[in-house]
């Protein structure tokens, strides 16, 4: 069985992401011109080397902001003997599987919308997802942006498939 819960689109994220990394990738582009091109001091030179490490990161992780944004999905596939986790947008994929027998805990997160905003859930690497198990020392979360109603649903439908009930997960 495999679930899929797409990111939702929120235009004023995506507007803000947009105009933030382009005004980011201009002070890049400006900043390995001046490295390459430019007659600047080594010490400048050194500056902006290790300055340019940061931004990396930042471009990075702005980018696939944008394509969680826009194309994001996480999936929860299940079968007899292992769960898997897949964080997927466009360009970026990342997989993670657990052993069936080290799973506990299966159970619905508190809504947080109250404390955070909801655009906020939505971040699939964070722990905010809907849906909780514990595996091993680790907890792990699914469904980020899911609603009260989507992640019962999610649960009754997951637990059902391990055979299991709210009471035993």
């Amino acid at each position: 069985m495999t679930i899929t819960v797409r990111s939702i689109l929120r235009l004023g994220k995506l507007a803000f992401i947009s105009v933030w990394l382009s005004g980011w990738s201009y002070g890049g582009i400006l900043a390995l011109g001046v490295l390459l091109f430019g007659n600047s001091a080594s010490g400048r030179n050194f500056f902006i080397a290790f300055w340019l490490i940061p931004w990396a990161a930042g471009f990075a992780f702005g980018a696939f902001m944008f394509l969680w944004i826009l194309w994001g999905r996480e999936q929860l596939t299940i079968d007899n003997s292992s769960i898997t986790k897949r964080i997927s947008a466009r360009l970026f994929t990342r997989t993670w599987n657990y052993d069936l027998a080290n799973v506990s805990n299966i159970r619905k997160t508190p809504d947080l919308s109250e404390f955070l905003s909801q655009s906020n859930l939505e971040y699939p690497f964070g722990k905010t997802g809907r849906i909780a198990f514990d595996y091993n020392d680790e907890t792990v979360t699914f469904g980020a942006g899911l609603d009260e109603a989507e992640a019962d649903f999610l649960l009754n439908t997951v637990l059902n498939k391990l055979n299991l009930t709210s009471e035993a997960a």
